[in-house]
């Protein structure tokens, strides 16, 4: 059945979605509440797409739904203008799930996203002959499924925008990282925030398999409720799930016995985050029956993900470190949990509603000097000083932060751009964020 659809925002994700509906031969509108670049002028020209509403509402909202890309708030004058009017909303994700000939693996969480579900790939692809990485990473979930053949395993990224306009979606396999506040300027309340975060169970049974963090006292409570829970932990021996054992291995069970996989020490990744992150990937293969021999050599070759405590060069006798994916607090955090020496710190961004207090009190005892910018450096500042830190400065971008890193830092030192924030006030994403730093970086003497 052909149907009439606005597809709303324009981004990587938007037009993944109008290519596809356009080739299914649909009526398809664009909406976007920024004027038409040129770009978006070609991209729909070349699809044949004529109709575009850009920051503006339509006046007359005849469309059998909406597909929504996961960057458009559900609080936009047009969405809640289609939801009065009783029209659905349908997210990229749930219009991939619809046109699937395979199966999900969904992982979600505050942080960690990127880096598990990357591992998790690599882990299936050195076992299962059509597999697949798609979701908030790489190409556009609905972009996967219509290229791929019968029975793949789409390895999704889910962030918690694409959550809230799903409606049958339903992962063979669901999990969730960790969960801690982020994202407040759109969700508004952690609650809420939480509530679309756990979407991702929301066509469960009872006795279907929740992957979750045990070490996360919500996601304990709640994964204890349903008897398949499969609990990752690196602090607890379970019964039911993966685990460190004494002496320093990585086991999972089943409910059959502890299968040894591989030992903590070879984990090759920055951090004691990335333990964590390792469990949930093994978790993940474990229960697709992957054996545990495949999984260890897979781990023991993964060297991370770009922007994520990338330890991409020294120069001046200085290690710079790509941190740009660390777009809330925890984040930095967990960054700076990992550094093991004199550390200058670059952060700021786009302001998410966050509480930076968390991350001054790990500043001991490698932070050195705080470089600011960006939206929140004001908000990061005042924060710093009534904590009593000093070592603070403000700039007006990236660039002349690092000039101030660079003044500051001694041989032997870290300069870590972890920023703690969105890019949005300045980058189209973190991605850029990152490039920008490290061609920054790579243009030095």
């Amino acid at each position: 059945m052909k149907h009439r659809i606005l597809v709303v925002g324009l981004g990587k994700s938007g037009r993944a979605l109008v290519e596809v509906l356009v080739k299914e031969g649909h009526e398809v509108a664009v909406y976007d509440s920024k004027p038409v670049t040129d770009f978006e002028k070609d991209f729909l020209k070349t699809l044949g797409v004529t109709t575009g509403y850009f920051a503006q509402v339509p006046e007359a909202m005849d469309f059998d739904y909406l597909a929504m890309s996961p960057g458009v708030s559900l609080d936009e004058p047009l969405v809640r203008a289609a939801v009065e009017k009783g029209i659905p909303l349908k997210g990229e994700i749930e219009l991939a799930y619809e046109r699937s000939k395979g199966e999900f693996v969904g992982i979600t969480g505050t942080n960690g996203k990127t880096t598990t579900t990357t591992l998790t790939y690599e882990i299936f692809k050195a076992f299962y002959a059509r597999v697949a990485l798609a979701g908030n990473i790489g190409l556009p979930a609905v972009t996967q499924v219509t290229r791929a053949p019968e029975e793949t395993i789409f390895i999704t990224e889910i962030s918690s925008f694409q959550l809230e306009t799903i409606q049958s979606f339903r992962p063979r396999l669901g999990g969730i990282l960790n969960i801690t506040p982020d994202h407040l300027n759109r969700h508004r309340t952690l609650e809420a925030y939480i509530e679309a975060k756990l979407r991702i169970f929301e066509n469960y049974d009872p006795a279907d398999t929740r992957v979750l963090n045990y070490d996360d006292a919500f996601l304990r409570k709640y994964g204890s409720r349903f008897h398949g829970t499969f609990f990752f932990s690196k602090t607890a021996v379970l019964d039911r799930g993966c685990y460190v054992a004494e002496g320093g291995t990585i086991c999972c069970n089943g409910g059959g016995g502890p299968k040894p996989v591989m030992p903590v020490e070879e984990i090759p990744l920055l951090g004691a985050h990335n333990l964590e992150n390792v469990l949930a990937a093994v978790s993940f293969g474990f229960l697709y029956g992957i054996p545990p021999g495949i999984m260890a050599k897979t781990v023991r070759k993964f060297k991370g993900v770009e922007h994520r405590l990338e330890v991409f060069t020294t120069r001046r006798g200085i290690t710079f470190i790509n941190d740009s994916k660390a777009t809330n607090p925890e984040a930095t955090i967990k960054a700076l949990e990992a550094m093991d020496g004199p550390t200058v710190l670059i952060a700021g961004g786009m302001d998410k509603g966050s509480d930076f207090t968390p991350v001054i009190e790990k500043f001991s005892p490698w932070v050195t000097h705080l470089c600011l910018y960006g939206e929140t450096k004001e908000i990061f500042k005042d924060t710093a000083e009534s904590m009593g830190y000093r070592a603070v400065s403000l700039h007006e971008d990236l660039k002349e932060a690092l000039s101030r890193g660079l003044e500051v830092a001694r041989e032997g030192d870290r300069i870590l751009l972890s920023p703690a924030c969105a890019s949005w006030d300045m980058y189209e994403n973190f991605e850029a964020r990152g490039r920008h730093f490290k061609n920054l970086v790579n243009e030095l003497d």
